[in-house]
C-alpha cells in the first residue's frame, strides 16, 4: 500500500499556495480572483489522490458576472 499524505497548517505556506493558486487561475481563466486557503490536506493512497480544503474566494462584481455569463447562467 503506497501513501503520502500533505497537510500544509502554517499560515505562511498556505499564503504562498494560495498566491500560486491564484495565479493560476488568472492564467487559465483571465479571472483576477483573491484566494485564502484555511484549510488544505492532500492524501495519495494506492494511485488515487484525496484532496481536502476549506477554500474563501473573493472576486469584483464584475468579474463574477463575467463568470456567470461565460458558464451560461445568465
Amino acid at each position: 500500500m503506497d501513501e503520502m499524505k500533505l497537510k500544509v497548517t502554517t499560515g505562511f505556506m498556505r499564503n504562498i499556495v494560495s498566491k500560486l493558486v491564484s495565479r493560476y487561475i488568472y492564467k487559465k481563466t483571465g479571472y483576477k480572483v483573491d484566494l485564502k486557503l484555511n484549510d488544505l490536506d492532500v492524501n495519495f493512497v494506492d494511485g488515487e489522490t484525496e484532496i481536502k480544503t476549506n477554500v474563501e474566494l473573493k472576486l469584483n462584481s464584475k468579474e463574477f458576472a463575467k463568470l456567470i455569463k461565460s458558464i451560461g447562467l445568465d
